[in-house]
């Protein structure tokens, strides 16, 4: 569906609802002329009670759903559980995640990524570690790169891009992102990875 239905119908569920979840495990993929379409990627179950929701609350998603459930994607994401240690941490030497080579492209630092507004009161410009992670995307475009979605407490929605120099390191970091939804960007910052994360 397209990013702003998506944004929109994420919007009627709390962030800790089962229909949010569901819409959060997403890719999130670029769409020819400067726009996004995000693919999520749910059991059929899953599908159905969004449809539902739809029905009952956002109707501008229905169609999306409808055309999606002949062909639901399945995936199973075995994220960490929020609060505990770092499933990435195997020893040796460690490194805060907003100091780590890994975020490092070309020479460019990609932590924290620039913020684009993407829902909310008016236009507010945000930077740095700012908000909480609500998702986390890998791009099927562009395979070195990995899409935040966060908000402040002020209600709006940002979006975020980290790029990397290697598939790996995307998928590696995509996937320890997906084991720190819901927690500060301040704090995500500050966790340690091992030196060779990401290699």
């Amino acid at each position: 569906m397209p990013v702003r239905v998506y944004f929109g119908f994420l919007g009627r569920f709390p962030l800790e609802s089962r229909e949010s979840a569901v819409l959060k495990t997403s890719i999130i993929e670029a769409v020819p002329p400067g726009d996004y379409n995000v693919e999520i990627l749910c059991e059929a179950d899953d599908a159905q009670l969004l449809l539902e929701r739809a029905r009952r609350s956002y109707p501008d998603a229905i169609p999306y759903i409808q055309s999606a459930l002949g062909s639901v994607r399945h995936t199973r994401t075995e994220a960490a559980e929020p609060g505990g240690a770092n499933p990435n941490h195997r020893g040796g030497p460690a490194m805060e995640l907003r100091n780590h080579s890994v975020m490092f492209c070309d020479g460019v630092r990609q932590w924290p990524p620039k913020w684009l507004q993407t829902y909310g009161r008016g236009t507010v410009s945000v930077s740095g570690e700012v908000g909480v992670l609500e998702a986390v995307f890998l791009s099927q475009v562009v395979i070195n790169k990995v899409y935040l979605l966060m908000h402040t407490v002020e209600g709006n929605a940002y979006l975020g891009t980290l790029i990397f120099e290697k598939l790996r390191s995307a998928k590696d970091v995509f996937d320890f992102l997906q084991g720190c939804i819901n927690k500060p960007l301040s704090a995500i910052g500050a966790l340690d990875l091992p030196d060779n994360f990401g290699g």
